[in-house]
C-alpha cells in the first residue's frame, strides 16, 4: 500500500515492474519508433517488458512477461518458482557467474566484470561457457519470438556492457536464425544504456499519461 509513503512524502508514487521500465525507457529513447517492442532484462533474474500497438502489455493479472521461468532444459536445474531447468536458472547474471565459478575454482569470481577483466572469456574453457550460455539465452529468446511479432527486441542489462568482448551479437543471430519464422537479424538490439534503461523509465513514468 502506497498511499502511506504518499502522506508521509506529501508526492505521488509510483509502481512499475523493473522490466516494464525498461521497456517504457527504451521506447522512449528509441523516439517511439516501434509500436511493438520489448525488453529483454538480463539482471539477477530475466524479465521482459512487452509494448503492442504502443502500450505496455501487463496482461490480466500483471504477470506477462516472466519469461525467466519459461523452461529451455527438461529436468534442469531447480528454480524458486517450482519449475525445473528455468531460461534464467541458465541465462540469468548469477547464472553465468555461477558457471564460471565453477569451471574456475582457483579464480576470484563474483561478478560479471571479474570474467571479463580477468580474460577468462579468452580461455577455452570460459569460450565454451559463453557459447552454451549465448545457445541458451537464444533458445529462450527464439520461443518468445515465435509468440509475438515485434518490431524490435532489446537486450539490456549488464551483459550489455561486454558485448565486445566476444561475438555476442553473430553467436545470437547464428542461434535465432534457424527457422523460416526467425530470419531478420535485425530484430536484436543490444541497449546503448546498459542496465540503466531501467531507471531512465521508471524516471519517466510520471509522465507516461502524457506521452
Amino acid at each position: 500500500d502506497m498511499k502511506i509513503i504518499e502522506q508521509e512524502m506529501k508526492l505521488p508514487v509510483y509502481l512499475i515492474n523493473e522490466a516494464n521500465a525498461g521497456v517504457f525507457g527504451e521506447y522512449i529513447l528509441h523516439n517511439y519508433a516501434y509500436k511493438n517492442l520489448s525488453y529483454i532484462s538480463i539482471e539477477t533474474g530475466i524479465g521482459v517488458g512487452i509494448i503492442l500497438d504502443n502500450q505496455i502489455y501487463e496482461g490480466d493479472n500483471f504477470k506477462a512477461g516472466e519469461l525467466g521461468h519459461i523452461s529451455i532444459i527438461p529436468k534442469g536445474r531447480s528454480c524458486s518458482c517450482g519449475n525445473k531447468g528455468c531460461f534464467e536458472k541458465y541465462c540469468s547474471n548469477l547464472a553465468l557467474v555461477e558457471d564460471f565459478k565453477e569451471a574456475f575454482p582457483k579464480e576470484y569470481i563474483q561478478s560479471l566484470q571479474d570474467i571479463f577483466f580477468n580474460n577468462l572469456h579468452e580461455d577455452p574453457l570460459g569460450k565454451k561457457l559463453l557459447e552454451t550460455y549465448v545457445e541458451n539465452l537464444a533458445r529462450g529468446i527464439q520461443t518468445f519470438m515465435l509468440l509475438f511479432d515485434l518490431n524490435k527486441i532489446i537486450i539490456g542489462g549488464e551483459i550489455c556492457n561486454y558485448k565486445n568482448y566476444f561475438n555476442f551479437q553473430e553467436l545470437l543471430n547464428s542461434y535465432i536464425c534457424t527457422n523460416v519464422f526467425c530470419t531478420n537479424k535485425n530484430i536484436i538490439e543490444f541497449s546503448s544504456q546498459g542496465n540503466d534503461s531501467n531507471l531512465i523509465g521508471a524516471a519517466l513514468i510520471t509522465f507516461k499519461d502524457f506521452l
